[in-house]
């Protein structure tokens, strides 16, 4: 899969069309679909359970019901915590499987705020559900915002290591304007294409994208794969454990 080969939907129920994504979906997505780990498991999970994929547009009004029942797939779940990341994304692994889809990420948050005993309850429960990592501040008293940045500042040395086994942030920080193309660059070399076929294909592709084709050349093929292959390197934690094999 390619990132134009998917439909980015919102968060919302019912979900709707995303046309303009957020920066770090199309980034996350990127990687994603460059790893060798994904990819092994997004083949054997549509071959283990024969799923007959489908263009999500028309079918909307189903995904509700296939964002609660995704959990039934133990596979899903295991992949989403191997790459580090929430489990709120196992329903974004589904929906890739079954209909090329993904939600964005624009309203992902990594803190929250409980404001009461009972909030926090409610909150520890579902982790302990979900088996779930977190980790907290709580406040027994009340205390100023000078207090409270004193605090965090002078604990960072001991809170920081006990967040290791917390899932990563999906925000990916990169300078890339053009990260999808860069994907796709690499995706084609992965393929067994030397930047000369690379450029030559691309050409083709986008002779009616003005936009694209007129920035192309050899130069930049071969730059946007170096600097893609150095962002995958960065994210290597996310895909080390390959060992995994689903039946």
């Amino acid at each position: 899969m390619q990132i134009a080969d998917i439909t980015i939907i919102s968060r919302g129920e019912p979900p709707e069309l995303i046309e303009q994504p957020n920066k770090s979906t199309i980034s996350l997505l990127s990687i994603l679909l460059n790893s060798r780990y994904f990819n092994d498991f997004v083949t054997s999970f549509i071959d283990k359970y024969a799923i007959e994929q489908e263009d999500i547009k028309p079918n909307l009004s189903k995904v509700i019901n296939d964002l609660e029942n995704c959990s039934k797939y133990p596979e899903i779940s295991t992949v989403v915590d191997v790459l580090g990341l929430s489990s709120d994304f196992v329903p974004d692994f589904y929906l890739l499987t079954k209909y090329r889809a993904f939600r964005d990420i624009g309203n992902y948050f990594s803190i929250n705020y409980r404001s009461t005993v009972w909030h926090l309850k409610i909150d520890s429960e579902e982790a302990i559900k979900e088996k779930r990592e977190i980790s907290g501040i709580i406040f027994k008293n009340k205390v100023s915002k000078r207090e409270m940045l004193n605090w965090v500042n002078e604990n960072w040395e001991w809170v920081e290591p006990n967040m290791a086994e917390l899932p990563v942030n999906p925000f990916v920080i990169t300078d890339f304007k053009d990260i999808e193309l860069a994907s796709e660059i690499y995706d084609l070399n992965k393929q067994g294409m030397k930047p000369t076929q690379i450029l030559k294909a691309l050409s083709t592709k986008y002779q009616d994208n003005q936009q694209i084709y007129d920035n192309l050349s050899l130069e930049l093929v071969k730059n946007k794969l170096k600097r893609f292959r150095n962002l995958l390197n960065k994210r290597e934690p996310w895909f080390q454990k390959t060992e995994i094999i689903y039946e």
